[in-house]
């Protein structure tokens, strides 16, 4: 595969988030008894968007345990576009830093003069409605017995 290029993401653009970036989840997980980290979408402080090549495969189906303490929130499974290729990022339990968003990959397909281009931008956390990048989110380590 080529290295993607660089580009800003067009006016016409068609989002796509599923099903190949966001991770599927069972219905238990899905349901409301799981903390979830806070989404939002992405903001002025974001990388820019990558031209990539094609759509990520479907997204893999996971099982969410209980979380190792209180504070932990489920980050879904995801597809994440590295050095010309998709690779999966399985689901775990993060802490969310305080007053931070996460935004999930996007990718758009924009319609430019009679063909099509996949605009991809990457996940990110984000605080003070996009403006500011946060810092690197801890996972949670297992249970202490």
């Amino acid at each position: 595969m080529r290295p993607p290029r660089s580009g800003p993401p067009a006016i016409r653009a068609r989002n796509w988030t599923a099903p190949g970036l966001t991770g599927a989840c069972l219905l238990a997980s899905c349901a409301s008894g799981v903390p979830t980290v806070p989404k939002g979408p992405h903001g002025a402080a974001a990388v820019a968007a990558l031209i990539v090549d094609g759509a990520p495969p479907t997204a893999q189906v996971e099982t969410v345990g209980a979380p190792p303490s209180p504070e932990c929130a489920w980050l879904d499974g995801e597809w994440q576009y590295v050095d010309g290729d998709w690779l999966w990022r399985g689901g775990r339990w993060v802490m969310p830093p305080p007053d931070c968003y996460y935004a999930p990959p996007v990718a758009s397909w924009v319609s430019t003069t009679g063909t099509s281009v996949l605009y991809y931008v990457g996940r990110q956390w984000y605080r003070e409605g996009g403006k500011k990048l946060c810092s690197k989110v801890p996972e949670c380590s297992a249970r202490k017995r």
